[in-house]
């Protein structure tokens, strides 16, 4: 567990700076992800009424593929 914990400190040291200066990127995302959840909440509900379809359809889709 020791080694492989010293294998990724150096990386995770590294990517530290990169990990900050994404941090205001993911801020300013962030209201736009609250915003868009109302959307995933509508969302799943015409997802399971596709799926059956879907799960119809892999057959056919499977079959197309070349072997």
């Amino acid at each position: 567990m020791l080694p492989l914990f010293n294998n990724v400190l150096p990386l995770l040291i590294k990517m530290l700076p990169l990990f900050i200066k994404m941090l205001p990127l993911f801020f300013k995302v962030l209201p736009l992800l609250i915003k868009m959840l109302p959307l995933f909440i509508k969302v799943p509900p015409l997802f399971i009424k596709v799926l059956p379809l879907l799960i119809k359809m892999l057959p056919l889709f499977i079959m197309q593929l070349p072997l």
